[in-house]
């Protein structure tokens, strides 16, 4: 929790620290929290910070890792989508 709460912090103050939340999320992903929604979220809150960043592979990847543990996630689906758009693979947006 205290990786995302940094992550999303991070996000929060711009371009110039969309990488640091990328690292703060996946520190909190290799401590493998045991709450299915806590690793949800990192999972997209990730995707955000890669989509910002470009980095669509990345982004899809978070995206698609988000929506296996929560079908329901609408802000994972549409970063995923986007993320496809950007790299052409319209069949998985």
């Amino acid at each position: 929790e205290r990786a995302k709460d940094k992550g999303n912090s991070a996000y929060r103050k711009g371009k110039a620290h969309w990488a640091a939340a990328v690292e703060h999320y996946s520190a909190g992903l290799r401590e493998r929290p045991d709450d299915t929604a806590l690793v949800a979220a990192l999972h997209a809150n990730r995707a955000a910070a890669h989509l910002s960043l470009k980095n669509y592979r990345h982004a899809l990847n978070d995206a698609q890792a988000c929506l296996r543990i929560d079908g329901a996630n609408a802000k994972a689906a549409r970063r995923g989508a986007l993320s496809a758009h950007k790299l052409g693979e319209l069949e998985e947006a």
